[in-house]
């Protein structure tokens, strides 16, 4: 099943790059046509909930603690450009996310995703395993959906 969930995982990065392609870097901090969520703290969202992934898996992650503030839930994105890492930086700290992600989560036994989960995700998600491949999976497609109807709302035509 892991090889599934990797796979899935791996489509959503190669999406994420080809959301992004043709958006220039000034443009990642618009806020088009009322999507308050930008590309700019999607991907870093994204990064930040990686992170969370491999903290579950390996007992630590890779992220500087203020991205929890700027990019964690209930986070306000802001309009402004400069608040943000430059389009190259976010994708590339998302693809070794997403690199150190696959790993750890190759690597893990039953175990480690029986494992409960953390207390205030427990009752949406009781195992790490849920949460972990939910943050894989269907969150970070829900996210990559939100880039899409941005690009729409900004003319650029769909990917498939």
């Amino acid at each position: 099943m892991k090889d599934f969930i990797l796979a899935h995982y791996s489509r959503n990065l190669v999406t994420a790059n080809r959301l992004l392609a043709d958006i220039p870097d000034e443009a990642m901090a618009d806020q088009a046509a009322g999507i308050v969520n930008h590309p700019a703290w999607q991907i870093g969202h994204l990064c930040m909930s990686a992170d969370f992934v491999l903290t579950l898996l390996t007992g630590r992650g890779n992220l500087a603690p203020d991205w929890r503030t700027r990019f964690g839930i209930g986070s306000q994105p802001q309009p402004d450009r400069s608040a943000y890492p430059p389009k190259a930086e976010l994708l590339a700290l998302l693809a070794c996310q997403h690199a150190a992600v696959a790993d750890a989560f190759a690597k893990a036994d039953a175990a480690a995703l029986e494992a409960p989960a953390p207390e205030r995700v427990r009752a949406v998600f009781p195992r790490a395993g849920d949460i972990v491949v939910g943050l894989m999976t269907g969150h970070e497609s829900h996210h990559l959906g939100t880039l899409s109807a941005w690009r729409r709302v900004r003319g650029k035509p769909s990917l498939y």
